[in-house]
């Protein structure tokens, strides 16, 4: 099934709904595996998207250890730093990009009711390997690192992303 979103670009691969209805995700015929209903596992991807920059990223499943030192992925970004898939698919995929080294870093920058600004971002990596966790089993991508806020500013991130950053996309 085929949903072109008005306003976005129409990309080389088509926008669909995933099993969670989230939009803008992607086929995934980049060889992520999909995510089994009710699965931890790591490698496996929550959803994929086409960010800014023309890049492919995936958002797999990926580690949370209780903190940030050695989690990645959705889980790194959603139970350490309150961002939902949801805002992580947007961000990716509507903010400005910037690369250093083999690491994307798209941000967006929000504001509501005039007040409590602040720049939701997310990090992508571009190689196979995350940190413990070894190699990807696929020999693809990471994907998603991690995804945060911070004030306009400020490089510092806030300890934990507004619930507006979720709540925007809905």
């Amino acid at each position: 099934m085929t949903n072109e979103i008005p306003g976005l670009p129409t990309p080389a691969h088509p926008f669909i709904t995933s099993i969670s209805g989230l939009s803008p995700t992607y086929e995934n015929d980049y060889g992520c595996a999909p995510i089994q209903e009710g699965s931890t596992q790591p490698w496996e991807c929550r959803a994929s998207t086409v960010a800014s920059n023309g890049y492919h990223a995936y958002i797999r499943v990926g580690v949370f250890n209780g903190g940030s030192d050695g989690s990645w992925g959705w889980e790194k970004a959603y139970k350490f730093h309150n961002m939902d898939l949801q805002a992580e698919i947007n961000v990716i995929h509507d903010g400005a990009s910037a690369t250093q080294g083999s690491w994307y870093t798209y941000e967006l920058e929000f504001a509501f009711d005039g007040q409590n600004q602040f720049i939701a971002k997310v990090v992508v990596a571009t190689t196979s390997t995350a940190k413990n966790s070894g190699p990807s089993p696929d020999g693809y991508q990471v994907g998603l690192y991690t995804g945060y806020c911070t004030n306009p500013s400020s490089t510092v991130k806030m300890p934990t992303c507004p619930n507006e950053v979720n709540t925007y996309f809905e």
